[in-house]
């Protein structure tokens, strides 16, 4: 309003109170606009892949309901959406349409077999079931891991998609599954490219046996390759950083980020911070001796160039005392009294507008004084050193100091949130493991999914230090999503794997049918799960941007490990695996 009534004058508004407004509303608009546009894509690769109508609409019917149940749910938990838990719908449809696409995969794949309508369908749910069901348990227990955080968007973020996978595999399960029975005269008829009678009589595809045989004829240097880019990505990641910078969070042509740059150009500093000094008895803040610490302080951090200018009682102190003696520049100082203090604080406060008083700068019992310091940092990592130096700085002066404000608290939570992550993610791969062991009642299969899991998130991290960027709370979330979902790949490929060494065939054999019958299906819904996260590029806020475009390329990464490494792995090491010859 100010800038209608004012039209030669320019407004700047910045500071922590727009910039966390900005962050809900970047969140709010990327929902609005990335939800309907994920929508569209998948209606055309899936319409590409089924030519069925109806199965697109029973794909987003699922997807739909498992939203719908998920944050249904997490409102009665009172739950609320900010700039992480914004993300939950997002992750929720990629992976509701992974269980849909893996059901419809083997259902069609199947009817091109012959088989009849419904025996496709038992056979895809009875296939599909276990390893469903499994995936969604691990992959809850991947995000259930963040509960525990203290940071409560961090532990609602897990929550809501912990809940929601769930809420996923009932919708296909108990929805989707009848309803698929329910409307046989919607769906198309398939042409029949081989009479097939039963999963063990379906022959292994010309390019899976060429493949396979690559694979085997290259296990030694896809293993070498595959130690050697481990490697690789472990001593790269280890030099990340993890640093956060507000305004790094969108684009140059942002309002805060222009307004921020302005201050900062005009005034000398963009943000600021608050210092607490305890006195430690009451009146103590008007101790002379006490005051000319605290001064000298203000002097030590005025003489950094990232501080531009201190406010506090000081400063009124030595301006009254400077007023009271003709405005001689060598009484800019501090009164040498404790009666003088209080003389000049009284008639300061008889100068304020009615209402006013000095209790923002000093505490009522006159025990602690606050000091505003303004500067000229963002980042977190920058930032953190400096309170830290701050910190020794009063500590070797006899200074009791409390460094607060909402700059201190973000700049503090960016390491904790990524320690949290860290150790989440810890916690889930060994439980998930654990899980896996007793799931494919196989301790050396179990062991083997750390590979395609770990793997391709070393490799990932090793590659995003080329980037430039560091790891911020938006990048950190992506080794948890990416083990959520790429854990899926491997169950998959496992349990196939052991039904098919439980029929009596050897590696070859049994890695030929994988690549004819589980591939097809895996590799669908690793590229719509890319192109979902891969469409956050489109996003306004930095941190979506940089989160979907690196998911997208790691469970690249991950489904390259599931068919190559894998499978090498698994032709190297077959006789203490299968306990069979081919």
């Amino acid at each position: 309003k100010y800038q209608k009534a004012y039209p030669n004058y320019e407004f700047f508004l910045t500071g922590s109170v727009v910039v966390v407004d900005d962050f809900t509303m970047a969140t709010l608009n990327d929902l609005s606009l990335l939800v309907p546009l994920l929508y569209l894509i998948f209606i055309i690769i899936l319409y590409m892949k089924y030519r069925s109508i109806s199965a697109i609409m029973l794909v987003f019917s699922t997807i739909s309901l498992s939203i719908w149940m998920m944050m249904g749910f997490c409102g009665y938990l009172g739950l609320e959406i900010n700039t992480l838990t914004g993300a939950a719908p997002n992750i929720l449809m990629t992976v509701a349409l992974s269980d849909a696409i893996h059901l419809f995969s083997a259902f069609f794949e199947s009817r091109k077999k012959g088989f009849g309508f419904l025996d496709a369908a038992k056979y895809s749910y009875h296939k599909n079931f276990y390893p469903t069901l499994l995936t969604s348990i691990t992959t809850a227990i991947g995000f259930g891991s963040f509960y525990g955080a203290l940071v409560e968007p961090v532990a609602h973020l897990g929550v809501m998609v912990g809940i929601g996978v769930i809420f996923a595999w009932i919708v296909t399960y108990f929805f989707l599954a009848p309803v698929l029975l329910m409307t046989k005269k919607y769906f198309p008829e398939v042409k029949v490219e081989e009479q097939i009678k039963d999963k063990k009589d379906i022959p292994a595809s010309a390019s899976a046996i060429k493949s396979t045989g690559l694979i085997e004829k290259m296990k030694w240097p896809i293993i070498f390759m595959t130690i050697f880019l481990f490697v690789f990505g472990a001593y790269f990641s280890s030099k990340l950083e993890v640093n956060m910078d507000p305004l790094e969070q969108f684009s140059s042509e942002h309002p805060s980020v222009i307004s921020s740059n302005v201050i900062e150009k005009e005034l000398g500093y963009s943000s600021s911070f608050e210092i607490r000094f305890d006195s430690k008895s009451p009146e103590g803040a008007k101790n002379p001796a006490f005051l000319n610490r605290v001064d000298d302080f203000n002097s030590w951090l005025l003489s950094h160039d990232e501080v531009s200018k201190v406010v506090s009682i000081n400063y009124i102190l030595k301006s009254l005392n400077k007023a009271l003696h003709e405005n001689r520049e060598d009484f800019h100082s501090l009164p040498r009294t404790g009666r003088e203090i209080a003389e000049s604080l009284m008639l300061y406060q008889m100068g304020l507008p009615e209402g006013r008083d000095i209790n923002n700068m000093i505490s009522l019992d006159n025990r602690f004084l606050r000091a505003t310091i303004n500067w000229n940092l963002t980042d977190s990592k920058n930032s953190n050193l400096f309170f830290d130096k701050i910190k020794k700085e009063a500590q070797d002066r006899g200074l009791d100091i409390l460094i607060t404000g909402k700059n201190p608290l973000f700049h503090a939570l960016t390491p904790y949130i990524v320690k949290t992550f860290n150790d989440s993610f810890v916690s889930a791969l060994i439980f998930i493991t654990v899980i896996l062991m007793l799931a494919l009642r196989s301790f050396s299969l179990g062991i083997l999914t750390l590979i395609p899991n770990v793997f391709p998130l070393v490799l990932g991290a090793g590659l995003f230090y080329f980037s430039g960027h560091d790891v911020d709370m938006g990048t950190v979330l992506v080794a948890s999503v990416c083990l959520g979902i790429a854990v899926d790949d491997s169950i998959h490929f496992l349990f196939e794997y052991k039904n098919y060494q439980d029929m009596g065939l050897g590696a070859k054999s049994a890695i030929e049918k994988l690549m004819t019958t589980t591939f097809p299906a895996l590799f669908m819904t690793t590229i719509l799960i890319c192109i979902g996260f891969g469409s956050f590029f489109f996003g306004n806020y930095v941190p979506n941007v940089k989160f979907g475009v690196s998911v997208a390329i790691v469970l690249i990464f991950a489904l390259v490990a599931d068919f190559v490494v894998l499978p090498a792995i698994l032709l190297v090491n077959k006789k203490a695996l299968v306990n069979r010859n081919d």
